[in-house]
């Protein structure tokens, strides 16, 4: 990559900085990556991330959903590389990050969760991210998700 990473310390949701300005949106993402056709996406993209809960299986009907924990908000920019992505996670929840994981938006249930733990991961998953977008009702809140596991959990 032609441009050095902007540090992530001193950036707070909704900020731009001017490393986010003259970064490619795209630059992470291999391929696709156009968010749906309506001009490119956000410089930033923001996630929920959930991290302490379980998976269990839901009485009523066996599917699976994460439950309890804690989940925040994390904006970063488009740009970033996974070992920044994974420090600013560590960072947020105060614990060593054994596993990120995200769901496919074709996936209705938890029983198969795609790992991130390099760049190229990354970038499959902000195609996956696009995709959810570009679906994604305006005013709907539902952000896309990620779950975060300690090693023990893995």
């Amino acid at each position: 990559m032609e441009h050095a990473m902007p540090t992530m310390a001193a950036e707070s949701e909704g900020a731009t900085t001017d490393d986010d300005v003259h970064l490619s949106p795209t630059s992470v993402s291999s391929g696709g990556g156009g968010g749906g056709g309506g001009g490119p996406p956000s410089v930033r993209f923001k996630i929920l991330c959930s991290f302490g809960g379980r998976i269990m299986p839901r009485p009523s009907d066996g599917a699976l959903k994460y439950i309890g924990g804690d989940t925040r908000v994390l904006a970063v920019p488009r740009s970033i590389r996974f070992r920044d992505l994974k420090k600013k996670v560590e960072e947020m929840f105060k614990t060593d990050v054994a596993a990120i994981k995200y769901q496919l938006l074709s996936s209705d249930d938890l029983d198969v969760l795609v790992s991130v733990t390099c760049d190229e991961d990354l970038a499959h998953m902000l195609d996956e991210y696009d995709r959810f977008e570009a679906k994604r009702s305006p005013s709907a809140s539902p952000r896309f998700r990620v779950y975060v596991f300690v090693p023990h959990q893995v």
